[in-house]
């Protein structure tokens, strides 16, 4: 059986993608919603200066957690949860046209793609004491979100469910 709507929020299923940085059901201490963390998402087109933007931060010392690439995070919490969801066994998909499937049919489900994705991640609180950057959102589903997904506190898209529901019938104006 399909079981796309809770794939990011499964219980028990805290995965760590990189040094202080994970998503699903986070440890009972010293994990926080990213919504609860500065975040800044860099954007624009290739040539524009991302790269020479984060390289100069890093030349004037200025203490930032760069999140994981974009195709880390379609590995990890993206084509992994879909294969679970599938019940297939997870493993690293290298076929690009499967690849894309996964994607879309994530996208389809969650139409804020990688900024939804995004949303859900839990930060450890030593990754959390400085500024956490992301420069991986692409296309206008993405960045020109019908809400703001990350620059004030995730948002999920109306097809948001799990969580989003809960807070959401609570009131609540963001996922976490």
């Amino acid at each position: 059986m399909n079981n796309d709507e809770n794939m990011l929020t499964e219980q028990g299923d805290f995965v760590e993608i990189a040094a202080g940085i994970g998503y699903g059901t986070p440890p009972a201490a010293g994990w926080i919603p990213i919504a609860d963390c500065p975040l800044l998402i860099v954007v624009g087109v290739t040539g524009v200066g991302k790269s020479t933007t984060i390289d100069a931060l890093r030349a004037r010392e200025m203490p930032f957690t760069m999140l994981p690439d974009r195709r880390v995070l379609t590995d990890d919490l993206i084509i992994a949860r879909l294969q679970r969801a599938d019940g297939v066994p997870v493993a690293q998909e290298r076929d690009r046209a499967r690849r894309f499937a996964y994607t879309r049919r994530f996208r389809e489900r969650f139409p804020g793609g990688m900024a939804h994705a995004l949303a859900h991640l839990q930060i450890g609180e030593s990754a959390a004491a400085g500024q956490l950057i992301f420069d991986g959102l692409l296309g206008e589903n993405e960045v020109g979100a019908r809400r703001p997904i990350a620059a004030v506190g995730p948002l999920c898209g109306a097809a948001c469910t799990g969580h989003c529901a809960r807070t959401a019938a609570a009131g609540a104006q963001r996922c976490f």
